[in-house]
Parts: C-alpha cells; sequence; structure tokens
C-alpha cells in the first residue's frame, strides 16, 4: 500500500569559469528536449515517431522516488510493480518484467529486478541527468523481446561534448517524513584541456514508512482469525496484538549508497571515455515475515519439549559493480555520418536474508553487452544500423530457489531509417 510522501527538498549547483558572475540576465529560453541517446539520427521529442519521453535533470529531482518505478510513475502510461521502498521496476502499458528493458546509457542494467518483483533495479535515478523512455518501433533496436517498451537512464559519467565550465558541482538533499528518511547526492565536474573528470556519490536511509490503516487487508486479517481461532487464550492474544500494529508498514526499510567516477577524452569530433560505478543497498521485503517453528530440549524437572516462535523479518542485500567503455565520432565517409559504441561489463550479487544473520538465496549476475552503431543519410533518408550483443551468466542458489543457472548469449542487427517529408516523419 503506498501513502502520500512529505518532502522538502534542498538542491543547489555551482559553476565556475573565467566569465564573471552576472546579477541579471535575459529570462531563458523553452527550448525542446532532444533524445541524444536513442537510434536513429538525434530529433526533438515532438518529430519522434511513437510515444517518446524524455525527463530532464530538473524534472528527475521533483519526482525522485527511492526507486526507479516510482519516479516514473506519474508519466503517462506508466506504472509500478511498488514492491516496498527496495523494489519498484517501472510497467509500461500494462507490460513488464523481460518485456520492458531498463537500461544505463543504452546498454541493459545487468541485473536481476526482471527475475521477481522485489528485486531492485540497479539503476534508481537519483545521479541521472536524465531519463528517456521509448515506446513504439524505436524499442525493438535494442531487442526484439522490448515489446512494453525501454526506459533509459542516463548518468552523464561519460560526456561527449566539452562542458561551459572548467568546473562545476551540483547537491541535492532531501528529507522525507512519510518515513523519517533523508537522501542526498553530489555530482562534481572537472575539465582541462581535452579531459573531463566526473565524480558522483549518493545516499539514501529510510526507515518503515506510515500507512494509513492497517496494512493487512480485511479479508486477509478475517482468515488469520478463522486460523487461530482453535488456539490457546495466550496464544490468541499474542497474534490479536500482532494484528493490532497498524500505521507503519513494518521491514519496509531502505538503506543504499552508489559511488562513480568517469574520465572521457573530448576531441573537436570524437569523443572516448570510462566509467566506474558501484552500487549497495539493503531493503526489507514487507509481507514476507513468517514464523519459524524450533523445537528445543530444556534441561527442566520434566524435560519437556518447547516450541518457541520466533518472527523472521526477511530483506535483502545488493551490490553491483560495473564498468562502461562508451565512444563515438563524427563521420565524412561517404554515407556515413557517424559512429559510436558501448561495451560494459557487470558484476551483479544480492543475497536473501530469512532473519537477522541468516543468508538464505543468493542471486548472482555476471555478464558483458556491447552495442556498435553507424549513422548515415542517403539523400532525404537518415537513420543507423548497428549489431549488439550480449554474454551473461545468471544463477541462483539456496533453499528458495526456483530458477536454473542460465548462460544466455544473444546477438541481434537492426536497422532504423526516417524521412521527412514536409512537416511530418514517417517510418
Amino acid at each position: 500500500m503506498k501513502s502520500h510522501i512529505s518532502r522538502r527538498v534542498v538542491a543547489a549547483s555551482l559553476m565556475l569559469g573565467v566569465s564573471p558572475l552576472a546579477f541579471a540576465q535575459d529570462a531563458p529560453e523553452t527550448l525542446d528536449t532532444v533524445i541524444v541517446t536513442g537510434v536513429g539520427p538525434q530529433r526533438d521529442t515532438d518529430e519522434m515517431v511513437g510515444n517518446v519521453t524524455a525527463i530532464n535533470r530538473g524534472e528527475i529531482i521533483e519526482k525522485l522516488s527511492g526507486t526507479l518505478g516510482d519516479t516514473l510513475a506519474g508519466e503517462a502510461g506508466v506504472s509500478t510493480t511498488f514492491f516496498g521502498q527496495g523494489a519498484s521496476r517501472p510497467v509500461l502499458r500494462g507490460l513488464g518484467a523481460e518485456r520492458v528493458l531498463v537500461l544505463t546509457n543504452g546498454i541493459g542494467a545487468l541485473d536481476a529486478s526482471a527475475a521477481s518483483p522485489d528485486h531492485q533495479v540497479a539503476t534508481d535515478g537519483i545521479d541521472a541527468e536524465k531519463i528517456e523512455i521509448l515506446r513504439g518501433p524505436a524499442a525493438l533496436a535494442y531487442g526484439g523481446q522490448a515489446i512494453g517498451g525501454v526506459v533509459n537512464v542516463i548518468d552523464g559519467l561519460i560526456v561527449e561534448s566539452l562542458p561551459d565550465e572548467p568546473v562545476s558541482f551540483e547537491g541535492f538533499a532531501a528529507n522525507n517524513s512519510v518515513n523519517e528518511g533523508t537522501e542526498a547526492g553530489g555530482k562534481a565536474r572537472f575539465a582541462t584541456g581535452p579531459l573531463v573528470l566526473t565524480l558522483s556519490a549518493s545516499a539514501r536511509d529510510f526507515g518503515d514508512y506510515d500507512i494509513p490503516g492497517f496494512a493487512e487487508s480485511s479479508a486477509a486479517r478475517a482468515a488469520e482469525e478463522a486460523e487461530h481461532e482453535e488456539e490457546s487464550e495466550e496464544e490468541h492474544e499474542e497474534h490479536e496484538e500482532h494484528e493490532e500494529v497498524r500505521d507503519t508498514m513494518e521491514n519496509s526499510f531502505l538503506q543504499s549508497e552508489t559511488y562513480s567516477a568517469g574520465i572521457s577524452w573530448v576531441g573537436e569530433d570524437a569523443f572516448l571515455g570510462f566509467a566506474l560505478r558501484q552500487q549497495m543497498s539493503s531493503y526489507g521485503v514487507s509481507g514476507h515475515e513468517h514464523d519459524e517453528h524450533e523445537e528445543e530440549e530444556h534441561d527442566d524437572e520434566d524435560h519437556e519439549e518447547e516450541e518457541s516462535h520466533e518472527a523472521e523479518s526477511p530483506f535483502i542485500d545488493l551490490e553491483q559493480t560495473r564498468y562502461d567503455i562508451r565512444g563515438g565520432a563524427k563521420l565524412d565517409a561517404g554515407p556515413l555520418t557517424r559512429i559510436s559504441g558501448n561495451l560494459s561489463y557487470a558484476d551483479y550479487e544480492h543475497v536473501e536474508f530469512e532473519g537477522p544473520g541468516e543468508p538464505g538465496t543468493k542471486f548472482t549476475t555476471e555478464g558483458t553487452e556491447g552495442r556498435l552503431e553507424l549513422g548515415h543519410q542517403f539523400g532525404e533518408i537518415e537513420g543507423a544500423a548497428g549489431v549488439q550483443f550480449l554474454d551473461k551468466d545468471f544463477s541462483a542458489d539456496g533453499d528458495e530457489a526456483f530458477l536454473t543457472p542460465t548462460s544466455t548469449k544473444t546477438f541481434g542487427a537492426f536497422v532504423f531509417e526516417t524521412l521527412q517529408l514536409d512537416d511530418y516523419s514517417v517510418l
């Protein structure tokens, strides 16, 4: 159950350059958002075929929630799997899981979020510069299974053009009354000559969040009441006391930290960069609490066996380390106009704990994904052609493992063309 969140947000940015500070300036001009990472030539959003949404940094801060799905839930046609504060994947037009691809800078997130709704997405938008939502024919260029669409989170660690100022900084901080939580993030960028260094860090510390009324439905509480009708009076009072806990969603906490860095070389018509990102997260999985029944022998007079009931609060510990290399260049070789390539490697692991100090099922994902794209123009026809490959190993080990170890190798090719006819763009 979701509840209204009251947030106090403080955001600040600082840019240092050789120019003197200006105390007055003309009103800023409003520009159309440009899809800079979508397949094919760069175009304004109102020129794109199909449904495309681009959310810039300012809008992300205004809508920012603890998960990627909740941050995007207010967009048209977007809902969420909402599984507490820690796990929420976007759902596009009613389609989710593997039918919606979540990308980081055009390459898959390489996590386990599509395997179960209580698995966190390995990117949440707190340090994103822009988030793009692609639906329609352009989405299929990222994989045949992306029939729901694509969510592409652009973190800006590898820059494609030199920044306007040699030093810039952006900071963000917020306090949430619904969970007595705090969150903060910051990004610094330093440029010298053709080299640009970008550093980013963010953290969240959310407690259990408040809800109006009971966490369980009246039907669920009635079923539990019927189940415990034959219990002793003392046991019944214990269960009744537990059921009367309300106004707080127990075991819904979230703690996360993300550290990342990127260095780029930017030339006149080309760029090349390397980025490193590490994410660590721990969050509770609400609704999965259960009682563990243990029989112990006590050395008392009667040597009687007593059964103890210890409530467990399952939670997930997650860690991912990701490496990215990306480069591109403008071309003037006949019909070829540009070339760009991405290569990413990620090592992901999360452990599901049944209780304090009791590790259960462990999910691991290790994979490499790459993409090469060539832009071209034949007369009035502009487009792109490319290839993409994925080599990923996935496994789940433990008492509650429900998936067999899987090794995935895929290779695909695509061609995307646009033709401008007067004021309309068609495929």
